[in-house]
């Protein structure tokens, strides 16, 4: 295993695309004592290049971490998938059945966020060796980055929402996550909008004059932007809530000391109850009547507000945190056999075959390219699983 320092390398399906997953990974590298490295799936560190999955990246590393199921297993290291992607999203996906799920099972280990659905889902992908073992992650923050409530006083401080998102439903025909929402809170000057210029071509905010533009995805910039702001508003896609699981935006609220607004997203009232304030309605006037109300709510009761984010926040260390849910994964993966423990196995055969369809050669002139792999592997096994262990070699 590695000298003890708590080193975690991330894995990157698009290392280069700013999406959700790229601004995670951001914030899990600024603001954590863990010692961090981003790779892409098949181990090449992002900055350098280097290839890292190599035959003593044990010796470096606790355990690697992906955060789509996009990505397959590759790395030579214990990798856990985190569970957070609404199941619309893999089963629309033409290639679920034969690519997808083969990946889902191969991981050593799951991360969830709590929702039901999810971790149901997996647990019928994996089938009757399929473990709970309690792992959780979140789209969190550090407990060091969790700014004071602003009190809602502050000269500096705009009486209106922050909403930061793509506006899918300038892009589509039918209605999506908030038809008509966001243009009538748009219509009564309660919000300003962030959000990309363009996306998948076409341009989602033409005509919304309170669009601020993008927010970078450096893991700094969105706490930052909306703490110019009395509330944050959390808007959940269809998708999200079919799947009881939800996206970032509520846990970014409350680390910048902001009270949180969300429709009745069952994940984030599992998670929060009613230290968020939520909007109800049946048509988009409704639901905007609603979060006009809260907000002349939330500017007339800062106390209460105050109080709703330190809870929040106090919940956040205690269980969401970056630094929780990563020392609890370091402190498993340390103790953990993975099913590969003395319980289950005492002894260990490992074939090694030369293969060459071209002539016969003796087991004294082969050469073993992967040789070094197989005795660290061994030598772990042995250290980790205290397991008798034989080696042949066949040509």
């Amino acid at each position: 295993m590695n000298n003890g320092t708590n080193a975690v390398l991330l894995i990157s399906q698009w290392p280069k695309v700013k999406n959700a997953e790229y601004e995670l990974i951001e914030k899990i590298k600024l603001n954590t004592n863990f010692k961090i490295t981003v790779v892409d799936y098949l181990g090449f560190d992002i900055e350098s290049g280097e290839c890292l999955n190599q035959a003593h990246l044990i010796d470096n590393y606790n355990f690697a971490i992906s955060f789509h199921y996009d990505t397959p297993k590759f790395i030579n290291l214990p990798t856990f998938l985190w569970v957070a992607n609404p199941l619309e999203f893999m089963y629309l996906k033409g290639d679920y059945a034969k690519v997808t799920i083969h990946q889902l099972r191969s991981y050593d280990g799951f991360l969830y966020n709590r929702s039901h659905i999810l971790k149901n889902h997996i647990k019928n992908v994996i089938g009757s060796t399929w473990i709970d073992d309690g792992l959780e992650f979140f789209s969190s923050c550090s407990s060091s980055v969790l700014a004071k409530s602003n009190n809602l006083i502050k000269h500096t401080v705009k009486p209106k929402i922050f909403y930061c998102g793509i506006n899918w439903e300038r892009g589509i025909d039918k209605a999506g996550r908030s038809k008509g929402l966001l243009d009538l809170l748009q219509e009564y000057k309660l919000e300003e909008f962030y959000g990309p210029q363009k996306f998948c071509n076409f341009r989602p905010w033409d005509g919304f004059t309170s669009y601020k533009g993008e927010i970078p995805f450096d893991g700094i910039s969105m706490v930052n932007t909306m703490q110019q702001y009395v509330a944050v508003l959390a808007i959940s896609s269809a998708a999200h809530l079919k799947s009881s699981t939800s996206s970032s935006r509520v846990f970014e609220g409350f680390a910048a000391g902001l009270p949180v607004i969300s429709d009745e997203n069952q994940h984030v009232m599992q998670l929060f109850g009613d230290l968020v304030y939520y909007f109800v309605g049946n048509s988009s006037e409704e639901k905007a009547k609603s979060i006009h109300g809260i907000l002349e709510h939330i500017l007339k009761n800062s106390q209460e507000v105050s109080f709703k984010v330190k809870q929040a926040q106090e919940l956040i260390t205690k269980e969401y945190c970056f630094e929780k849910t990563l020392n609890r994964l370091s402190q498993f993966t340390e103790k953990s056999t993975l099913g590969l423990g003395p319980s289950k196995l005492s002894s260990l055969n490992v074939f090694l075959f030369h293969h060459d369809s071209g002539y016969y050669t003796q087991i004294a002139d082969c050469i073993f390219d992967n040789l070094p792999h197989i005795l660290t592997s061994i030598k772990y096994a042995i250290n980790k699983y205290q397991v008798s262990v034989k080696l042949f070699l066949f040509s």
